[in-house]
């Protein structure tokens, strides 16, 4: 179980910021100063794949690629600039809040799967009960119509209101 865990993290937080790494390296001379153009994206599919760890993940991995490979100076990590330093707490603050919406849209549907489930057995018992019940007024008809049909005493059955006779049996007709 812990392999297949540290994979599911490999897979979800580390791959996307790496493919945009790669990616940004090689198209570096036509996207530059936009440093983090790609890894917007790939923060926003390791929320997708695994929700907050995997975002959390992703987003500092991404901070230090950025930081070290496209913001000045290169290949370092001191970062002087006041905007360089607020753009990296907004990317992460962002992809944390994408991270945490996206575990709650995934407990959502969860939750929605359940209720569901649980509505589709109600529904099912309901029809069960239902017929079963329809089942024994059909056999309490019958042996009532039997009992009225058959017996030797006279029976009517009226109506209160109008007192008309709605069915009388043999032995009282």
């Amino acid at each position: 179980m812990r392999r297949r865990q540290l994979f599911l993290f490999l897979l979800q937080g580390i791959i996307p910021p790496g493919v945009a790494f790669l990616l940004q390296w090689f198209l570096w001379p036509y996207l530059a100063p936009r440093s983090w153009f790609l890894f917007y994206p790939a923060v926003f599919v390791s929320a997708l794949a695994g929700g907050l760890r995997s975002a959390l993940a992703s987003s500092v991995l991404s901070a230090f690629l950025v930081a070290y490979f496209f913001m000045e100076p290169r290949f370092s990590l001191q970062i002087d600039s006041t905007a360089a330093q607020f753009s990296i707490a907004i990317f992460i603050g962002l992809a944390s809040l994408l991270g945490a919406a996206q575990d709650r849209f995934k407990r959502a549907q969860e939750l929605t799967a359940r209720a569901l489930a649980a509505e589709h057995h109600a529904r099912e018992n309901l029809e069960h009960r239902v017929l079963e019940r329809t089942e024994e007024l059909r056999k309490s008809e019958m042996k009532f119509s039997r009992s009225f049909n058959e017996s030797q005493v006279g029976m009517a059955i009226s109506s209160f209101n109008e007192g008309r006779f709605l069915d009388v049996n043999q032995a009282y007709a």
